[in-house]
């Protein structure tokens, strides 16, 4: 029920007027039920100065603060409260609280005058008051940001220590020191990005928490930890542009990805100013993957960072921008696609409905910068991050993606990440032969029919042997050869003959057609499974008959602090009940499958038929069970 606290700060820096406040005593000011109140039980001392002296038990009477309950509680109690008393400030103060806390930004001193005075009427109704106003100091905490209320500027809380004893460092610590920064809207993702790369590094070489890192770990984390405290003072503007005309502005969002990263970063442009508005990152994942495939990645960040920001404030224009060909070629196709990608075009396409998409280089591309990280100094005075490329404010200066770049890269990506592997003349056919012969500059439909043809024969000659190829005017077979459909072939009929039944001829005549039958013609079904055994549908007790087999290796731990092991899971199903019995076996030999055969029988029943595979424990199993029904005298 919490609302999110990115989108808080998204609109906290929409208008020029910003307020924050807090709910002064918050928690203690809602009661508990006279029944909830033993949850809340503890000891204190009844002499403080005698720590033998009994212990007396106490209550909470009001919900207390730090309770993993509490925060829900408080919320639920406050937005039912605002809800039942609709006010001016009703809706602002719903959408913008966050636990105790209410950011707000206003376009006008007047709305934000009103909505202190309705503000504080409607709280003060249920006994709480609204302190820590923003007037009231020079600078004042917002969930995390430093907000200077002289220069109207956003900044870093205090800076943390991030210095490491020079004589060890483990992954905890790095761990700890690097999670201090608090960075809710991404700002300094170019340098807390490489935290993440190094952690995932840490993880890859499989070591302890609390074991030394190497040195050349040690001097890569120096280097961040001097960064980072250099530039956790960086300020941002807290409002995106000092003039309200949001009805024009437009949300420009930027995508990237290399091996190591991927990820995205908004912007606002509103006439010739641009504003950074957020930035998502993600380490790239340990399994080697294709850079078109990160970038597909990628862009799944790129649309829910959209769509994210869209549902904080309205824009008047979204443009999604990406330097990755491929990925807007899979974007744009209508053929069939790999369960992978298919999925994450499948997200994208519902949540960017409506959007528009535009190519543009690499070069200008802020969104690099945070796939691949880089040094403080080059953070401080690097423009492109802070503002955008130079060009997007002038749409005349936008760089132009022709549609005909991506026929040409729609080959290239199949050939980068193929689905399957098609002929260059399947390929030909399918992407480029509508360039080659241009339907408008013939206006007779034979003659179309004629040089369609003459193009066909030439690429059935380029793959025939000199020897095969066909020579002189195209025949009557050739031009046969190029059928439409049924409803066309009637169409085309019908402007010369009248022929009664024509459907059922026309039709009669394509089903002869043997080059039809292999365009259109459907897959070959399969054959009807065959019956079942006689043994699957005979009403009988469970596991009668008795199906059995291993499944895969399965590694536990027999306690806290154990090596991991491995065992196996032995399978009994019911063949006509399909009812299922597992067993744990430490190993596939012929004792252990006895074993557990053995308790199989004694929980279940014997089992009249058994079907196993042919693996060689089974089979050496049922010798000895043969055996041992030979024998007459057992001891």
């Amino acid at each position: 029920m919490l609302n999110d606290i990115t989108t808080i700060l998204l609109r906290f820096r929409l208008h020029k007027f910003a307020v924050a406040t807090d709910i002064e005593k918050a928690f203690l000011q809602i009661g508990l039920e006279e029944q909830d109140r033993d949850m809340t039980r503890f000891f204190w001392l009844s002499d403080m100065d005698n720590p033998q002296s009994e212990l007396i038990t106490y209550r909470f009477k009001a919900v207390l603060f730090g309770a993993i309950c509490s925060p829900f509680i408080l919320n639920a109690t406050l937005l039912k409260h605002i809800g039942e008393n609709p006010s001016s400030a009703s809706e602002t103060m719903m959408s913008d609280l966050y636990v105790d806390n209410i950011l707000s930004s206003f376009s006008t001193e007047t709305d934000l005058s009103e909505y202190y005075s309705s503000a504080r009427a409607l709280m003060s109704k249920a006994g709480f008051n609204l302190r820590s106003w923003a007037s009231n100091s020079n600078r004042i905490k917002v969930l995390g940001l430093r907000w200077n209320v002289e220069s109207d500027t956003l900044t870093f809380g205090t800076t943390p220590k991030l210095d490491t004893p020079s004589h060890s460092l483990t992954k905890r610590e790095i761990l700890s020191d690097s999670s201090k920064i608090f960075d809710p809207l991404g700002l300094l993702s170019p340098i807390t990005v490489r935290c993440k790369i190094l952690m995932q590094n840490l993880w890859s070489q499989k070591l302890d928490w609390d074991e030394k890192v190497a040195e050349d770990i040690k001097l890569c984390w120096s280097e961040i930890c001097n960064d980072l405290g250099s530039v956790v003072k960086t300020e941002i503007p807290r409002c995106y542009f000092a003039v309200n005309s949001h009805e024009s502005t437009e949300l420009h969002v930027f995508v990237d990805a290399s091996k190591k990263a991927y990820g995205a970063c908004a912007y606002l442009v509103n006439g010739n100013k641009t504003s950074f508005v957020m930035a998502k990152t993600r380490v790239a994942p340990l399994k080697n993957s294709t850079i078109p495939l990160l970038e597909l990645m990628a862009a799944v960040i790129r649309a829910r960072l959209a769509s994210h920001i869209t549902s904080s404030f309205k824009s008047y224009r979204v443009i999604l921008w990406s330097d990755s060909q491929i990925t807007l070629s899979w974007l744009s196709s209508s053929k069939q696609l790999k369960t992978f990608v298919a999925n994450r075009v499948k997200e994208i396409k519902s949540l960017t409905d409506g959007y528009s998409w535009r190519y543009y280089p690499t070069k200008d591309n802020p969104a690099d910068i945070l796939s691949r990280g880089m040094s403080g100094q080059q953070f401080k005075d690097n423009t492109l991050w802070f503002n955008g490329p130079e060009w997007l404010t002038t749409e005349e200066q936008w760089p132009q993606w022709k549609e005909s770049d991506l026929t040409t890269l729609t080959t290239e990506c199949e050939t980068a990440i193929p689905e399957s592997t098609p002929s260059v003349v399947d390929t030909f056919l399918t992407s480029s032969l509508h360039k080659l012969v241009d339907i408008t500059k013939y206006s007779s439909f034979i003659k179309l029919v004629r040089v369609t043809a003459y193009v066909l024969r030439f690429i059935r000659n380029c793959r025939k042997l000199q020897n095969e190829k066909l020579k002189g005017t195209v025949s009557v077979l050739e031009i046969q050869n190029h059928h439409c459909g049924l409803g066309s072939t009637i169409t085309l009929l019908r402007q010369r003959f009248w022929i009664p039944a024509i459907r059922q001829l026309v039709n009669s005549v394509l089903r002869k057609c043997v080059i039809c039958r292999k365009v259109s013609g459907k897959p070959y079904t399969a054959p009807d499974p065959p019956p079942l055994p006689k043994d699957r549908v005979t009403m009988d007790r469970p596991f009668t008959v008795t199906g059995v087999d291993f499944s895969g290796a399965l590694y536990i731990k027999s306690g806290k602090g154990s090596e991991t092991t491995k065992v196996y899971i032995c399978l009994f199903t019911c063949a006509n009940t399909r009812a299922v019995h597992l067993e744990i076996v430490p190993n596939m030999t012929e004792e252990s499958f006895l074993m557990a055969f053995r308790r199989f029988i004694s929980k279940k029943s014997l089992p009249r038929i058994m079907i196993p595979d042919n693996d060689c424990t089974f089979v050496a199993a049922a010798e000895d069970i043969k055996h041992l029904f030979c024998i007459r005298n057992l001891a």
